[in-house]
């Protein structure tokens, strides 16, 4: 596993290092990390990283700005091979995705 810290301050020449690096098959999954619960732009990032190669691309959101559900829900649309999440949203930065959060959406969505 590797995991990509703060995803919004991914610069062209990153994306051009993963795309070169020729050991990427090693990895079972590449982490999307929203370091700071702030990502608008999920789908134009997931969609650089795929271009790179990698096939599962993983999320792993904060809470800062209330938005981890939003987001981890877009990173599911988009084909997420994996979410995480936490119990009662443990974590830095606002905590992670809530178990509780994410359980209770799809509760509501097929019950």
């Amino acid at each position: 596993m590797v995991q990509l810290m703060d995803i919004t301050k991914l610069i062209p020449e990153h994306y051009e290092i993963l795309a070169n690096w020729k050991q990427k098959n090693i990895i079972e999954t590449l982490y999307l990390a929203d370091t700071y619960g702030i990502t608008d732009n999920l789908e134009k990032i997931y969609n650089k990283i795929k271009e790179c190669g990698y096939k599962n691309i993983s999320f792993h959101a904060h809470d800062k700005m209330q938005r981890a559900l939003k987001n981890s829900l877009k990173a599911i649309e988009l084909g997420a091979y994996s979410i995480d999440i936490s119990h009662s949203s443990d974590g830095i930065n606002g905590g992670n995705l809530q178990y509780e959060q994410i359980s209770g959406y799809y509760k509501k969505q097929f019950v």
